[in-house]
């Protein structure tokens, strides 16, 4: 059964043209697939098969089944269960290339009130039941604070901390009493994503390879009479629901509803990759003195706005300062290959 939301070159990729390598591929010849431990790579894959289950893909639901008889604490047989399981295709793209981009992303921790005061300022808006409403851009909303007034879910100290929670797509809010809550993706504007890195660079105040989550937000910090108008460029906004944190959960849910698994998670384009779908990873991690090599077997459980086209992937890092460093820095170029069942 294909699914129906697969785009024609979707169906391409999902049903591996010409256009991915003829050469036939397995696992076992994939660079550091023997040095990948795949402890966290079997908990991602069972709640790929939980989702894939449920959307009733039989050829997914024939190998998921099979993977209820596997050991989890079996390193050795986790790799087996893979390698017999799975064919494997490199992703091309259109041109042949068999290189893209691969960035990251995090879960951020915002301070948060839920009353406003001089330093709490800064409102997290739920989504509007209104379709007018909801659709404004993102200089509109902020413009017409009234119309937004009774949607106002949390408030926040920092707009640089805010706009970028929007990029995220998810993240928690710590209250001034210690409680920590999530703060879900409830929905967005229907704008197009404009990436102010790109805006900064064509006006020639940042040079592309300058461009990371840590340098814009600086310069937002020490340009604030240019902040707004440089925020406002980016029209797509996020709403978002507060929602009691799942401590037994690894991470947010992704598009796929699945907790995110940190190291384990990407986002793709669901039109190129059928989301649930495990993908070999060959790629690298921004570093201060040389970039670490990162292959590993990860899953399609998320999408985002701005991840288009076929070599393409954000890969989620989790909470806390070294995942912030690491989805801020990321812009690698990087190979992915696709597995199907058997």
């Amino acid at each position: 059964m294909i699914p129906k939301r697969l785009t024609i070159l979707g169906l391409v990729i999902y049903l591996y043209s010409p256009l991915l390598a003829a050469d036939e591929f397995t696992l076992a010849k994939l660079p550091g697939w023997q040095q990948d431990s795949l402890s966290h790579a079997w908990s991602s894959w069972q709640k790929s098969c939980t989702a894939l289950t449920i959307r009733k893909l039989r050829q997914w639901r024939n190998v998921c089944i099979s993977s209820m008889e596997v050991d989890a604490g079996d390193i050795r047989a986790i790799r087996t269960f893979f390698e017999q399981n799975f064919k494997i295709t490199p992703i091309l793209d259109a041109d042949g290339s068999a290189s893209g981009i691969i960035t990251g992303y995090y879960e951020p921790v915002l301070a948060g009130s839920m009353l406003a005061d001089n330093d709490y300022r800064y409102p997290i808006y739920g989504m509007p039941a209104s379709a007018s409403v909801r659709t404004l851009s993102r200089q509109e909303i902020t413009e017409n604070p009234q119309a937004f007034k009774q949607h106002i879910i949390a408030w926040t100290n920092n707009p640089y901390d805010l706009f970028f929670l929007h990029i995220q797509g998810s993240g928690l809010i710590k209250f001034k009493d210690g409680t920590l809550k999530s703060l879900l993706y409830a929905g967005n504007n229907d704008h197009e994503y404009t990436s102010i890195g790109k805006v900064l660079a064509n006006r020639g105040v940042m040079r592309k390879g300058e461009i990371s989550m840590q340098t814009l937000k600086r310069w937002l910090i020490d340009n604030p009479d240019q902040a707004v108008d440089v925020m406002r460029k980016n029209r797509r906004f996020i709403y978002f629901k507060l929602s009691e944190l799942n401590l037994s959960e690894s991470g947010p849910r992704g598009s796929l509803n699945v907790p995110l698994t940190p190291m384990r998670s990407i986002a793709i384009d669901p039109q190129q990759v059928i989301l649930g779908s495990p993908i070999w990873l060959d790629t690298t991690l921004p570093s201060k003195d040389q970039p670490e090599v990162f292959q590993k077997l990860v899953f399609a459980q998320d999408t985002g706005a701005a991840i288009k086209g076929r070599i393409r992937a954000d890969l989620f890092f989790g909470r806390g300062e070294q995942a912030e460093f690491l989805a801020g820095n990321m812009n690698q170029t990087g190979r992915m290959y696709l597995l199907t069942p058997k």
